[in-house]
C-alpha cells in the first residue's frame, strides 16, 4: 500500500457518482488537521462549480460511497473529507515499507532526461562558502529528481572564456614577473586575492622562468590555461600541455571540483565554454563570421526573422518575446556576448535529449532568466524547456561577527575550510534549510554545537538511537510477533502521526520535483524526529511487557530508520549509527 494505490481506490470507488461529472480529477490526499482524522479530500471544492451545490452538500454524497475497508470514520469538515485509517491500513502499508525498505519511496524510471547545472562558478578562485548553497540545492533537486523517476545528469559548467579568463590571466602574469623583478601595474578590476600570488608562486617553481620571454598574448593564453587547472582540478586534464604540472604540483587549497567532492558533490559531465567556439568559422552574414556553433544559433535566429543590425552589432528581438529590450548577441567587435555562449550552451543540452533543463543560479542572475527563455522561444526549443532555481545570497557569522567574502579583494572564506571546521553534513544540512528564494544566516558556532540545539546533531542522533534500539533487540534476543498481531492493538497518536509521516512523504516529493522547495526535506526530517524522541522518551519498546505492543512499537522503530535513512541519503549525510 503506497499513497498512489489509495489516490487510486478512491478515485475508482467516485467515479460512479461522478461518471457524468467534467471536473478535474487531480485531486490529493491532504494531511488532515490534529484531531480531524488522518488524512483529507478537498475533491468537494473542485466539485462545486460544476454541479452548482456547496462542497459540504457534495462531501455528504460522496461519503456514501467511500466505503474501502482501509477506512475506519469519515466525517464531513465543511466540505473536507476527512480520513480515520484503520489497523488494516497500516499493516498493509508497514509490511510494503519493511520489505522494500528505501526502494518503498523510489518511483519507476521514466523515459525522460533532465539535465540540472549548477554551481559553475568562474574558475578564477577557490569556491567560496557562498558557492556552497547553489551546489547542495542542485545536488538535492538531483536525488529528489532521481527518486520520482527521472535519468539526471548532473553537469558544470566551466566559463573558461571572456573577460574575466582575461583578468585571472593578466593578475597571474603580474605575480609571476613580478618573481624575476619584473615591476608592473597591477592589472585594472585585476584578482588581489592572496591565492593568484600562490598560483604565480607554483608555476615560478616548476617551470622557473620558461614563460618569462613569451610575448604578452602567448603569457596570457598559458597563465590562463594552467591557472584554471590548478583552481579546477582534472576536468580538463586531457590538456597535453598540463602534463609537467600534473606531476609536480603541489597546491594548499582544493581545487574547486576537489572542494566539490569533499562536500559530497559529484559530476557527470563537466562541460567547457571554450568548446564552444572550437571548429570552423562560420559565415552568417556577408559581415558576420563566427565559430561554428555559436553561428548555428544566428542561423535560426535569422531565417525566423528575429535578428538584426544596429550600430555594427547583431541584436535578437528579444521584446517579441516579453523581454523588457532586444539583446545583443554579438558586439560591434564582432566578439559573441555571454548571451549567445549561454543560448548555444542551452541548445547543446537539447540536442543532448534532454526534456527539461534546471540552472541554479544566484539571484543577481534574475534579470538573465527572461531573456534565455526569449532565445529559447526564438531559436523554437520553447521557454518552458529550461527552469531556473534562483537562490538568495548567505550571510555567515563565526563568534557573533559577519564573515564577508569576495573573490576579487581575496577576503572570503573557502568552502573548503568551512567544510573542514563545520563537516560536510552540517554544512549541507544548514544550507538547506531555508527556502532559496531567503536570504540565509548561517551561524559556524550553532553548526559546530555537539547538542540538540544543533539541528543536524539532533536528527543524526535520533538515527542513531533508532539504531541502538535494533541492536539492542539483537543482543538481548527480544522475541517479536506478526504482523497481524501486532496490528490488533490499537495505534497511539504519536505512533499514528509518524505513521502517517511516513507514507505521506511520496507526495511531499512528488511537490518538490515541481516547484524544487528542497528546504521541505530537511524541515520534514526534523518535524518527524521530533515525534519519534518524543515516543523514545515516552514509549517502551524492549522493555515492553505486552508482546502485541512491543512488536507494534518495533516495527515504528524499523519503519522509523528506513525512512530517517532515505531523507539523509537525499540530502547527501552520514547515516551515524553510533554518537
Amino acid at each position: 500500500m503506497n499513497i498512489y494505490k489509495l489516490q487510486n481506490e478512491i478515485s475508482e470507488a467516485l467515479s460512479e457518482p461522478l461518471k457524468y461529472v467534467d471536473y478535474d480529477k487531480n485531486f490529493k490526499l491532504l494531511i488532515a488537521p490534529e484531531n480531524f482524522g488522518d488524512f483529507s479530500l478537498n475533491i468537494s471544492f473542485k466539485l462545486a462549480k460544476a454541479l452548482k451545490k456547496s462542497p459540504k452538500d457534495i462531501s455528504d454524497e460522496l461519503i456514501k460511497y467511500l466505503n474501502l475497508p482501509y477506512f475506519e470514520n469519515l466525517s464531513n469538515d465543511g466540505g473536507y473529507i476527512n480520513i480515520k485509517l484503520g489497523n488494516t491500513f497500516y499493516k498493509e502499508f508497514l509490511k510494503e515499507l519493511l520489505d522494500k525498505k528505501s526502494k518503498y519511496f523510489i518511483k519507476e524510471p521514466l523515459d525522460k532526461k533532465i539535465q540540472v547545472e549548477f554551481v559553475s562558478a568562474n574558475p578564477t578562485g577557490p569556491l567560496h562558502v557562498g558557492n556552497g548553497r547553489g551546489a547542495v540545492i542542485g545536488d538535492v533537486v538531483s536525488n529528489v529528481l532521481k527518486s520520482r523517476g527521472y535519468e539526471v545528469e548532473k553537469e558544470y559548467y566551466v566559463n573558461d572564456a571572456g573577460n574575466k579568463m582575461d583578468l585571472f590571466a593578466q593578475s597571474i602574469r603580474y605575480w609571476y614577473l613580478k618573481n624575476f623583478g619584473k615591476e608592473l601595474e597591477f592589472p585594472e578590476e585585476g584578482y588581489a586575492g592572496d591565492y593568484i600570488k600562490r598560483i604565480a608562486d607554483v608555476l615560478t617553481e616548476i617551470f622557473k622562468d620558461r614563460f618569462l620571454h613569451y610575448d604578452y598574448k602567448k603569457q596570457i593564453e598559458v597563465f590562463k590555461i594552467l591557472g584554471e587547472y590548478i583552481l579546477l582540478g582534472d576536468a580538463n586534464s586531457n590538456i597535453e600541455e598540463l602534463k609537467t604540472l600534473r606531476k609536480n604540483l603541489k597546491f594548499d587549497f582544493p581545487s574547486i571540483l576537489e572542494s566539490l567532492r569533499l562536500f559530497g558533490v559529484y559530476y557527470d559531465n563537466v562541460f567547457f565554454e571554450s568548446s564552444l567556439y572550437e571548429g570552423k568559422l562560420v559565415k552568417v552574414e556577408e559581415d558576420l563570421e563566427i565559430p561554428e556553433r555559436l553561428s548555428q544559433v544566428l542561423s535560426v535566429l535569422k531565417e525566423r526573422n528575429l535578428l538584426y543590425k544596429k550600430d555594427g552589432a547583431w541584436w535578437f528581438k528579444a521584446t517579441q518575446f516579453k523581454d523588457d529590450k532586444d539583446r545583443v548577441l554579438v558586439k560591434a567587435t564582432g566578439e559573441p556576448t555571454y548571451t549567445l555562449t549561454d543560448i548555444a550552451y542551452h541548445v547543446d543540452k537539447f540536442k543532448r535529449g534532454h526534456s527539461k533543463a534546471i540552472d541554479v543560479w544566484g539571484a543577481d542572475h534574475f534579470g538573465h532568466v527572461i531573456t534565455m527563455k526569449a532565445l529559447l522561444e526564438g531559436v523554437g526549443i520553447g521557454g518552458d524547456f529550461l527552469d531556473v532555481i534562483l537562490y538568495q545570497i548567505v550571510h555567515f557569522f563565526e563568534n557573533g561577527v559577519e564573515v564577508m567574502m569576495s573573490k576579487h579583494t581575496g577576503k572570503f572564506y573557502p568552502l573548503s575550510d568551512l567544510i573542514e571546521k563545520v563537516g560536510k553534513d552540517a554544512a549541507r544540512f544548514f544550507f538547506l534549510m531555508k527556502s532559496s528564494d531567503t536570504h540565509l544566516n548561517f551561524d559556524i558556532d550553532l553548526a559546530l554545537k555537539q547538542s540538540f540545539d544543533n539541528p543536524v546533531f539532533y536528527v543524526q542522533y535520533t538515527y542513531a538511537r533508532l539504531h541502538n534500539i535494533v541492536e539492542e533487540a539483537k543482543k538481548r534476543g527480544v522475541e517479536f510477533l506478526d504482523f497481524d498481531s501486532a496490528f490488533n492493538e490499537p495505534i497511539d497518536p504519536v505512533e499514528r502521526r509518524i505513521f502517517n509521516s511516513i507514507f505521506y512523504l511520496n507526495s511531499i516529493l512528488d511537490d518538490i520535483s515541481l516547484d524544487y522547495a528542497v528546504h521541505r526535506i530537511p524541515t520534514f526530517t526534523l518535524d518527524i524526529a521530533r515525534d519519534i524522541n518524543f515516543f523514545y522518551q515516552n514509549y517502551r519498546v524492549l522493555g515492553e511487557e505486552n508482546p502485541k505492543v512491543r512488536t507494534k512499537r518495533f516495527i515504528l522503530v524499523k519503519a522509523s530508520l528506513i525512512v530517517l535513512g532515505f531523507l539523509f541519503d537525499l540530502m547527501g549525510i552520514e547515516k551515524k549509527e553510533h554518537m
